[in-house]
């Protein structure tokens, strides 16, 4: 209710911290109207990787379609590294979408 109530908006998704929840977590989540986001590709910039290092990991690894990247937004070198990392993707038929939009077109709904 805080998240929502500082940003004006509805809180959707929960990343939990290093992809582990505790037993019981999962229902709690649920109950709370909120779905759990994982990832498919971690991109290690908390290892802070230079932002050559981060696209060449994007290049090695080749997220595709329907990928969910990890990235975080307190790193400089993501932020540096992003548009590079964008124009990859692009180059290769992929386009950047959030997480409800990716929702809606795998489920038809903004929750499975």
């Amino acid at each position: 209710e805080t998240l929502e109530q500082l940003g004006n908006c509805r809180v959707r998704y929960l990343r939990p911290p290093w992809g582990r929840m505790a037993a019981g977590t999962l229902p709690v989540i649920w109950s709370s109207g909120m779905t759990a986001a994982m990832w498919s590709f971690d991109s290690l910039d908390y290892e802070h990787l230079s932002p050559v290092k981060l696209l060449e990991r994007v290049k090695n690894k080749k997220p595709g379609p329907g990928t969910v990247t990890l990235f975080h937004d307190d790193g400089e070198n993501t932020l540096n590294a992003l548009p590079e990392i964008i124009d990859e993707l692009h180059g290769r038929g992929l386009k950047c979408v959030n997480l409800d939009t990716m929702m809606q077109a795998a489920f038809g709904t903004l929750r499975p």
